[in-house]
C-alpha cells in the first residue's frame, strides 16, 4: 500500500494487520478506533474487502445450516439395521455348520484312514499333518477376516 492510498485517518494498518482484524470486524469485537483504521483499509484495498464478503458470505451460510433441522433417514437407517441383524445370523449360522462338518470329518478322517493298519505310517502321518495343518491356516485366515471386520475403522463409509 503506497501513501498516496491512505484514508482519510491516516493510520492504515498492513493487509497482514487488516486480515487479523476481519473476524473481530465481522463479530463486532473491534474498539472504535480499530474499525476505523480497517474501514480506512478496506476503502482502498479491494483484495481485503473480497475477504471481507467472502467471511461474510461464509458466516450467512453458516447461519442458514444452523436453522435447518438435520435430515434422518429412518428407512435407510432401518435397513442397515435389519443387514448387521440378518448377517450376524448368517454368520452364526455358517460357524455352526463349519464346526459340525469339521467334527463330523475328522471323525471318518481318523476312523477310516488314519487307523488303518493296512495304510503305511509314513503315509498317515503325512496326510494328517498336512489335513491339520490346512484346517489351522483355514482357521487362522476366519478368524483374521472377522477381527478386521469388528476393527475397521472406514466401514461406515458410503461411496
Amino acid at each position: 500500500m503506497t501513501a498516496d492510498q491512505r484514508g482519510p485517518t491516516g493510520a492504515v494498518p498492513s493487509c497482514a494487520d487488516a486480515r487479523v482484524l476481519l473476524m473481530g470486524f465481522i463479530d463486532g469485537e473491534l474498539s472504535a478506533e480499530e474499525a476505523r483504521e480497517l474501514e480506512d483499509h478496506l476503502a482502498v484495498c479491494p483484495a481485503c474487502r473480497g475477504e471481507l464478503t467472502t467471511y461474510q458470505r461464509l458466516g450467512h451460510a453458516a447461519d442458514r445450516l444452523a436453522k435447518e433441522e438435520p435430515f434422518v433417514n429412518t428407512e435407510v437407517a432401518w435397513e442397515r439395521i435389519y443387514d448387521r441383524i440378518v448377517r450376524g445370523v448368517g454368520w452364526l449360522l455358517l460357524w455352526v455348520g463349519i464346526t459340525v462338518m469339521a467334527g463330523w470329518g475328522l471323525w471318518v478322517f481318523g476312523a477310516e484312514f488314519l487307523l488303518d493298519s493296512e495304510v503305511p505310517l509314513v503315509m498317515r502321518f503325512g496326510v494328517g499333518t498336512f489335513a491339520l495343518g490346512a484346517m489351522l491356516l483355514l482357521i487362522n485366515i476366519l478368524r483374521e477376516r472377522l477381527y478386521r471386520r469388528k476393527n475397521e475403522r472406514y466401514d461406515e463409509v458410503v461411496r
